[in-house]
């Protein structure tokens, strides 16, 4: 008989924040699900004391709220009561509990030494300047509130604001108090830190007809690119050179003076030598004049923050894309609009049987089978597929040890200790419970628990679901000009794929903002594809590609002469959310 599975572990985390004030308060008003009243019931049969290490280990904070005042010097201490009774409530009256999240490694926990802490708020007006954590003996920390965001969001430290040199000289950088407080965010951005003494010289914007055509995109040689890792995961052969441009966030020393709050896009330029950098003004954001020292606190040093590499998901249809499809539609002719409006509706109709399956299938893990590459599109791999290590056309001989080199040892196989009864009466945790295939009795529970949290997902922020694959990439220009209108690089999962795309930035504006796109490959022209209301996602990266002999590159000013064309690639991460689709019939203009 196998085992039974143990009692799930009770996260407090997990809750939300009116199930959180119930456990906390031991009132369960205003809980409709069922569900949580269990949860809740279960956290109450434990010990009083149990309840208030479970709250501090998961990190609980509480904020002081008596009619519409946060001030904490007009709160009761933040103690907890060992000799209450069971049922009163764990926190005194007055404190809100809160589930903190915290923030990854970024420039602002670096600066102020101490992990930064969020929460968001939603639109609770106004927001605790300061937060307390929970402790089951004696006082908690206090939280200062450092940085907010419109979304919502609120930071905190145990550290106060004006002990980062770099957010302390943004706050007197000497610009308006809207554009300070619009830059801070940046410090919050996941990252690497790389040192870079060096002063660097800004130089002027690209223009043509009045348009940046380098916005925000920054070149470096490859000795710096080598320094800051950016070739570690390289990939290159005799003809082929691809890299990951970084996203970077940095406080660079300026030649003009100062320092540079910058934000950008790193790329590497052969005809850079050693340190040279070729820095557009469009990446510098903020000017920030003195030293970067706080008092009684070290210097800040200047250097580059490398963002993180982030994934962003499979791509959905939102409120805002649907929106701007049927804008689209409205401003076809009379004549074709009733037709096109018909077809939206049938579109979206099976796109939510598809949202709907793909939850069920996520809910339970069932296997989804892989869709092919469609007619008229193709993907031609950018590097050849690795030797073959096995078979009958396998010369042995170039894979083959000599004897003389292998080493063989004769040891005993020993026997080892007995395993004990602790061992194999313990229980564990089903992996995976809510999987059907592993035929277990609470797939069916788990499983549609899985699916109705989707289900209250899509409720409280309704997306649709696509076809095939997806994901958010970069939109860079060219820079070599050897692309026409409407045309772009896509490389997806290692390979070049051709065809026509639909591309639009998120969050979509105007509509404009969606675009038909072709692909074009290297030495090859694609012709327009037509499909018929069926729409294809695929997951891309902006490539850049070269020709190695031909035409030659009109270099920037002041980087120096014009360099022949290297063969190689670029292929670039997040500057600005982009998706690209094959567009569906009413939107081939």
């Amino acid at each position: 008989m196998p085992p039974a599975r143990a009692a799930p572990v009770l996260d407090p985390r997990k809750l939300g924040q009116a199930a959180l004030l119930a456990w906390v308060r031991h009132n369960e008003e205003g809980i409709q699900s069922q569900q949580t009243k269990w949860i809740l019931h279960q956290l109450w049969t434990l010990p009083r004391a149990q309840q208030a290490r479970l709250l501090e280990t998961s990190g609980i904070c509480a904020h002081w709220k008596a009619g519409e005042t946060f001030l904490l010097q007009d709160a009761p201490p933040l103690a907890f009561d060992p000799l209450a009774a069971e049922d009163e409530p764990l926190l005194p009256e007055g404190w809100v509990p809160l589930v903190m999240e915290r923030h990854p490694s970024c420039c602002l926990s670096r600066e102020l030494k101490r992990g930064v802490y969020s929460h968001d708020f939603k639109t609770t007006r106004p927001k605790p300047k300061k937060l307390q954590r929970f402790r089951a003996r004696g006082v908690g920390q206090v939280m200062h509130a450092v940085i907010g965001k419109d979304d919502g969001h609120m930071y905190y430290s145990a550290t106060p604001l004006e002990s980062s040199p770099t957010a302390k000289a943004i706050l007197n950088s000497g610009e308006s108090i809207n554009a300070q407080y619009a830059r801070l965010p940046l410090l919050l951005t996941p990252s690497e830190a790389v040192p870079h003494a060096a002063a660097i010289q800004v130089r002027p914007e690209d223009e043509v007809h009045g348009h940046k055509i380098r916005d925000g995109q920054a070149e470096i040689g490859p000795e710096l690119a080598a320094n800051l890792g950016m070739l570690a995961t390289a990939r290159t052969d005799a003809a082929t050179f691809v890299y990951d441009a970084s996203q970077f966030r940095a406080c660079l020393r300026l030649a003009s003076g100062g320092f540079g709050l910058c934000k950008g896009m790193l790329f590497v330029n052969e005809a850079l030598h050693g340190w040279d950098i070729s820095m557009p003004s469009s990446c510098v954001k903020l000017k920030l004049f003195g030293s970067l020292k706080v008092q009684h606190g070290s210097p800040a040093q200047p250097g580059w923050d490398l963002v993180a590499l982030t994934s962003g998901g499979l791509p959905r249809l939102n409120a805002q894309v649907l929106s701007i499809f049927f804008m689209r539609a409205l401003l076809m002719p009379a004549s074709e609009r009733s037709d096109l409006m018909d077809c939206l509706k049938s579109w979206l109709g099976k796109l939510l049987e598809l949202t709907v399956r793909t939850s069920r299938d996520i809910a339970w893990s069932l296997p989804r089978g892989a869709h092919p590459i469609p007619a008229g599109y193709t993907a031609t791999p950018l590097f050849p597929p690795p030797a073959v290590c096995a078979g009958p056309h396998v010369n042995w001989e170039e894979w083959r040890t000599p004897q003389h080199m292998v080493q063989v040892e004769f040891a005993e196989q020993g026997v080892g200790p007995e395993t004990s009864l602790d061992v194999l009466d313990q229980e564990l945790a089903e992996e995976r419970a809510w999987t059907l295939a592993r035929g277990t009795r609470d797939a069916l529970t788990i499983g549609g628990q899985r699916y109705a949290a989707h289900y209250q997902a899509l409720q409280n922020e309704p997306r649709l679901n696509l076809q095939n694959f997806g994901c958010m990439v970069v939109a860079v220009s060219d820079m070599w000009g050897s692309l026409g209108p409407k045309q772009c690089h896509i490389v997806h999962r290692g390979t070049v794929w051709t065809g026509k795309f639909a591309v639009w930035r998120s969050p979509v504006m105007t509509p404009d903002d969606v675009q038909a796109t072709f692909h074009e490959v290297w030495k090859l022209v694609v012709e327009a594809v037509r499909t018929n209301q069926n729409i294809l996602w695929l997951s891309f990266r902006i490539v850049w590609l070269a020709r190695k002999k031909g035409l030659g590159c009109q270099a920037p000013p002041g980087r120096g002469e014009v360099c022949p064309r290297q063969q190689h690639r670029l292929q670039s991460r997040c500057l600005r959310r982009w998706w690209a689709t094959r567009m569906s019939r009413p939107f081939h203009r």
